[in-house]
């Protein structure tokens, strides 16, 4: 009797069971297909018949949606967009959702290039859309992450129209159920700031630095900060000059670097574009010598004492020599000799001759390998 009892129990449970719960097994949505963006006029509304393209599921409510944020709605050529596919549903009763984005000219030509690294995401035939849709438990939205759009780089016929298309699905078998979504996004080209047709940097005979540039228009462009490097990695600005203002035409910009007290080689200059919204572009370096074949005398400065005046020098040299400095007279005479050891690069030192009257015209001739220079001074 005990035996029959317990059989009767298991057998009870073994019926029971299946009553309280139900497995639904996921079904595999496999790869969107395509031609169904509305590209072509063609929608998923083709094999999903159930429901009207982008009607809801509660009558008198908003239905779904199936946006793509990050496509853009002005295009740079060449750039890429990273963006999103989300597809709203009304209520949270679906399991899968789809999606499939194609980007055409006016021409209906397909134009630029998908890429994905989401693995539930695929690109097939100009498209990027779904690939396997993951189950969900019953809710009302998903998102595709990790999908990119980059633009082409030769102008296409504008405007590009990115055509979406999203499927909130109910995961039965076949394809009735479902609900689909549509929208498009409308892109013409960007309208670029500043076009910077040349940069160029130069050292001067007198040892300062002349920058100057050309822009071939300027739109809705702000300023350049002009950037200065001893290493080519680390910029700092040194100096801002604003737009000249709305230009289609050549505009020419220059600017003397003359603050180089520097014992340095080399110097790196680039020009950072900066637009009236914040956006900003840096322009290829330039990289200056600052040891050229012969000495440069970058300034040379008088200085008052009651002892007579002093003669201050900025001098870059080409390597480290000894410099022959012969003071003369109206008459050609030498009054006074003294030597300078010049260090390889920027040197600055001071120089006086305390046998010299007020308001004496002498010449300073500085000489040494590579230069041989005279400079009229007044005591």
């Amino acid at each position: 009797m005990k035996k029959t009892y317990t059989l009767f129990i298991l057998a009870s449970l073994v019926c029971i069971v299946p009553a309280f719960f139900s497995f639904k097994k996921p079904v595999s949505s496999g790869a969107a297909p395509t031609g169904y963006t509305g590209a072509t006029g063609s929608y998923c509304t083709s094999c999903h018949t159930s429901y009207v393209l982008n009607s809801g599921p509660l009558q008198g409510q908003p239905g779904g949606t199936v946006t793509a944020p990050g496509l853009p709605t002005s295009i740079a050529l060449g750039a890429s967009y990273n963006f999103s596919a989300i597809i709203t549903h009304g209520i949270a009763d679906r399991e899968k959702f789809g999606f499939a984005v194609k980007a055409v000219d006016a021409g209906g030509n397909a134009v630029g290039t998908f890429t994905t690294t989401n693995t539930n995401a695929g690109v097939s035939v100009n498209e990027i859309g779904h690939r396997n849709a993951p189950f969900v438990i019953s809710t009302d939205s998903y998102t595709y992450n990790n999908l990119t759009w980059t633009a082409p780089t030769v102008a296409p016929t504008y405007p590009v129209t990115f055509y979406i298309v999203g499927n909130a699905a109910n995961n039965g078998l076949g394809s009735s159920g479902d609900y689909i979504y549509s929208s498009t996004i409308v892109a013409n080209a960007a309208v670029v700031p500043i076009t910077l047709k040349s940069f160029n940097a130069n050292l001067l005979n007198n040892g300062t630095i002349g920058l100057n540039w050309t822009t071939a228009q300027e739109i809705n462009f702000d300023k350049f900060e002009i950037e200065r490097s001893v290493n080519g990695i680390q910029f700092s600005n040194i100096s801002t000059i604003n737009s000249t203002g709305f230009s289609t035409n050549n505009s020419n910009y220059d600017f003397i670097d003359k603050n180089l007290n520097i014992t340095a080689e080399y110097l790196y200059y680039r020009l950072k574009l900066i637009d009236k919204d914040g956006g900003y572009k840096y322009s290829s370096i330039e990289k200056i010598s600052l040891i050229s074949n012969t000495i440069s005398i970058k300034k040379i400065k008088t200085i008052s004492n009651t002892n007579g005046n002093i003669f201050e020098l900025d001098i870059i040299s080409p390597t480290t020599q000894l410099a022959q400095i012969n003071w003369i007279n109206t008459i050609g005479q030498s009054i006074k000799k003294e030597s300078k050891l010049l260090f390889k690069g920027a040197n600055n030192f001071t120089i006086q001759n305390k046998h010299l009257f007020s308001g004496e015209i002498v010449f300073l001739n500085i000489s040494s390998i590579g230069l041989n220079k005279t400079f009229t001074m007044v005591n």
